[in-house]
Order: structure tokens, then C-alpha cells, then sequence
């Protein structure tokens, strides 16, 4: 993913308070300096015109606001091609991996053993009983295929 750049802009008019925005398409970030710290937040465009605003924090230092800004966006890079928005699953199958797969990244973090399973341990562990497959619908052998393809994503990358 190509990365970034925030080009911060001092704002003009603000004599004792600075403030500090940076434009990345629809979606602008601002840090100001106030006399109880200093507020980031973001403001998006829709295409009508409506405006959005969302508060990150309050920071003690500017370049920690300016840093939680880059931090937030770099995050949102990182969960879509699309600006700032996840993708939904299109279909069944695509939940059913997508729910897997937070499922094997969670017991990963919890579990020392779980990284070093085998296939057959994974599907063991990852406790997919009857009732888990009727709440998707898909006969066991689509289950199996994605299985695979998370056992594949968690835990063969991890191990790079």
C-alpha cells in the first residue's frame, strides 16, 4: 500500500491557539492548541455536502495529536483498498472466513500452542461443531475450503 504523506497546514487568523489541519481527500484532520491541550479530530465530506466529525482524543504534546491523526488514517488504509471503508462480505462464505479467521487470530494471541498446531489440531481447536455450521448453511466441504484458507492467512504467515 502506498504510503501517505501528511502535508500539516498551519491555519492563519489563530493568534494565541495554533492549529494545524491536513487534507487527504474527503477526509480532513485537525489539531488545535488549546488551553487544556490539544484536541484531534476528523471531519469527512460525503458527496452531498454533509459533514461528519469524529473526536479522536485530547493529547498532551501537538505532535502526539499529529501522530494519533497519521496513526488513525494509516489505520484505515489497512482495512480497505477503499478509502476508509472495511469491506463487507459479499457472501456466506466470505463471512464464514472473515469470522474464522478473528476467530484463529484471537486464539493465536491467546494460546502459545495454537501457533504451532497442525491442520487437523486447528480444525480441532477451532471448535466448529454442528450448530456453527448451520448458522452459516454451507455443506461441510465449502467449511472445510475455508478452513484451509484461514489455516493458510494465520497461521503459515505468522511463521514467515
Amino acid at each position: 500500500m502506498p504510503q501517505t504523506h501528511f502535508e500539516w497546514k498551519a491555519e492563519l487568523g489563530s493568534a494565541f491557539n495554533t492549529a494545524y489541519n491536513a487534507q487527504l481527500g474527503n477526509v480532513t484532520y485537525y489539531v488545535t492548541s488549546r488551553d487544556y491541550g490539544h484536541p484531534a479530530y476528523l471531519e469527512v465530506r460525503d458527496p452531498r455536502g454533509g459533514l461528519k466529525r469524529l473526536d479522536l482524543s485530547n493529547y498532551h504534546k501537538i505532535e502526539q495529536a499529529k501522530q494519533a491523526c497519521e496513526r488513525h488514517f494509516a489505520a484505515l488504509m489497512n482495512k480497505s483498498p477503499k478509502v476508509g471503508k472495511a469491506t463487507k462480505p459479499r457472501t456466506v462464505y466470505e463471512k464464514a472466513v472473515r469470522d474464522f479467521t478473528e476467530t484463529a487470530q484471537q486464539l493465536a494471541r491467546l494460546n502459545q500452542h495454537f501457533r504451532q498446531a497442525s491442520f487437523a489440531e486447528f480444525e480441532m481447536l477451532m471448535g466448529l461443531d454442528d450448530e456453527v455450521l448451520k448458522r452459516y448453511g454451507l455443506p461441510k466441504p465449502t467449511v472445510k475450503r475455508a478452513l484451509i484458507e484461514v489455516y493458510q492467512t494465520v497461521m503459515l504467515d505468522q511463521q514467515r
